[in-house]
């Protein structure tokens, strides 16, 4: 199947990180806010983003939790999402006490230090219907090992062991791949875009562009606002 431009995207502490592919042709750019990587993007074919999309009400996604469940020793990597009435909270301590309330269990500080991105792609995701056409919520370690035959990493994406595991399995899907991480880290300050952030955007660009898309749970339900609750992976 020939698609046009993809894009992987990531949160990173300089904003959000972004591997656009079309073909053969490839590039890496950091947007301050979401609304600003979608003015420019909103004819992208697909947007492969980690952060959750589709916000539960009470108890915790099915999405997360067969996630979780494929990944293995990898599985630590999907963080509990929070429910729609603990992220509209202004600190930890109130979201982790409604979160319990609701779902019981509380909030990590890694779960509530994702609120200001997940706030800003659902914000786009309930006031503009284009966009939920293409922006689809994606995990790197889920989508990794599913290039990798079903396999998670073998190491964790922090140890250089790790990196070059998961370039690897990139590579042979995509063969520039080396090269876009190597520009990625040439071009932006690692206080911007750590080199975990360049792995996980373009392994999310990669599985976009590899052909179709599959996702947990093969039915996903949706939120109170019709956003569905599913994790994308490439389907290969």
């Amino acid at each position: 199947m020939a698609l046009g431009t993809v894009l992987g995207v990531d949160g990173a502490s300089g904003g959000w990180f972004a591997v656009a592919l079309d073909g053969s042709e490839w590039s890496c750019r950091l947007f301050g806010s979401f609304d600003a990587l979608w003015n420019e993007y909103d004819c992208a074919e697909r947007l492969l983003v980690d952060v959750p999309i589709g916000l539960p009400e009470d108890a915790p996604r099915t999405c997360d939790r067969e996630a979780r469940d494929r990944l293995g020793p990898r599985g630590s990597s999907v963080f509990p999402v929070p429910t729609r009435a603990a992220l509209a909270c202004e600190d930890r301590e109130a979201a982790s006490a409604v979160n319990e309330r609701l779902s019981g269990r509380g909030l990590s500080i890694q779960s509530w230090a994702l609120a200001p991105k997940i706030r800003e792609v659902d914000r786009l995701l309930r006031s503009e219907p284009r966009a939920r056409k293409s922006v689809v919520e994606a995990h790197p370690e889920l989508c990794l090992a599913e290039l990798n035959g079903g396999d998670p990493m073998a190491h964790p994406k922090r140890e250089p062991a790790g990196r070059e595991e998961r370039l690897a399995v990139l590579t042979d899907w995509y063969p520039e791949s080396e090269a876009v991480y190597e520009h990625a880290l040439d071009r932006f300050l690692r206080k911007e875009v750590s080199r975990d952030d360049a792995v996980d955007a373009l392994a999310l660009a990669v599985s976009g562009a590899v052909g179709g898309l599959a996702s947990v749970p093969e039915t996903p339900p949706t939120d109170a606002h019709g956003l569905p609750m599913r994790i994308a992976y490439p389907a290969v």
